[in-house]
């Protein structure tokens, strides 16, 4: 688990589309930084500011890609078509292979 800052349109992405378990492609910069807690202890994280961010995992829409400082066009792509059962495909084939 890493601590990612996003920004402006990339926090505006972060917010409706990441969720708890979501699969995600982060670039950007790291960053260390220090900090005194209410009790007084000095305490030190480690964050990743978010420069590209990209939703990954099984998802049968395609999944959109943003940078920072852009806009994003979310737009998924058309279901794909029924595929024909197994025994026609191998009458059409004769053989090839399918690639």
């Amino acid at each position: 688990w890493h601590t990612v800052i996003c920004w402006r349109s990339l926090a505006d992405v972060a917010e409706r589309f990441i969720h708890k378990g979501t699969q995600i492609y982060v670039e950007g910069r790291i960053r260390s930084r220090e900090y005194t807690d209410q009790s007084g202890q000095k305490r030190r994280v480690t964050e990743i500011i978010a420069d590209n961010l990209q939703l990954l995992g099984k998802r049968q829409d395609a999944a959109p890609s943003y940078q920072s400082g852009s806009s994003y066009n979310y737009q998924p792509q058309q279901p794909a078509q029924q595929q024909a059962p197994a025994e026609e495909l191998d009458n059409s084939l004769d053989g090839d292979l399918p690639f």
